[in-house]
């Protein structure tokens, strides 16, 4: 478990535990499912920063700030983001 975790834990949950009881059709289901996640937390950005971008969207941190050496990502990379999000399981959490 990554970063990625922190943005659908249940689904993360359901993905390990289907796992490791030997529900494959239920793992890679929920993993396909999980792609998008992935791809917006972890290719455009560094993922703590895409993580707690994301958690403020969700309204679960009250900002999206960062230490450095990270910086908060640009309105380009914040559109690249949400584009990843956008038909992804956590499209409707988001607020903002």
């Amino acid at each position: 478990m990554g970063v990625t975790s922190h943005l659908d834990t249940p689904r993360f949950r359901t993905l390990v535990d289907a796992a490791l009881s030997g529900d494959l059709e239920t793992a890679r289901k929920v993993n396909n499912e999980l792609i998008p996640v992935v791809r917006a937390a972890m290719t455009r950005v560094p993922g703590a920063v895409a993580a707690k971008t994301i958690l403020n969207w969700q309204g679960r941190l009250p900002n999206n700030t960062v230490r450095l050496p990270h910086v908060a990502p640009t309105q380009a990379e914040i559109e690249q983001i949400r584009a990843d999000l956008s038909n992804s399981v956590l499209a409707d959490t988001l607020n903002q």
